[in-house]
């Protein structure tokens, strides 16, 4: 089930390549609608758990960035957020890191720089001990990695 979730979420990031978000916006929702009940209304062992939490984190990714494309930054925050939980109960810090830099870019796209670097900011500590230092120049941010 997990193995054939993960094939899905490849459906719309291939997708997004030619098609506009409004196009995709309905796919996206149903399939990211289909995956989240399977983890809410059954019992997994902790690998499998974890597992499906991922991939529900890389289906709200790529649900996100096709619902903001297709100007909805609404829906796309809520399931940027939903990915954002289901990549932290899994301990998955690199998809978590990932969804909130979608969410940072989207924000700071819309008006609200302030949030978006906030976001940007969470992102890198998501990243844990092992990121590595960086530099942002068009923001003037800067850190050093946690190694």
């Amino acid at each position: 089930m997990v193995a054939d979730l993960s094939a899905r979420v490849h459906r719309p990031r291939l997708a997004d390549d030619v098609l506009a978000g409004g196009d995709l916006l309905q796919p996206a929702f149903r399939e990211f609608d289909a995956a989240t009940p399977l983890y809410r209304e059954s019992t997994y062992t902790g690998t499998t758990s974890r597992a499906l939490l991922g991939v529900i984190g890389e289906l709200a990714q790529i649900t996100g960035w096709i619902a903001s494309d297709a100007g909805r930054p609404e829906e796309a925050a809520r399931v940027y957020r939903l990915g954002i939980s289901a990549a932290q109960e899994a301990g998955d810090g690199t998809l978590e890191s990932n969804l909130l830099g979608s969410l940072a870019y989207q924000i700071t796209n819309i008006g609200d720089p302030n949030e978006g670097v906030t976001l940007a900011c969470a992102a890198v500590e998501a990243l844990g001990p092992h990121a590595s230092g960086g530099r942002v120049p068009s923001l003037g941010i800067e850190w050093h990695g946690r190694t």
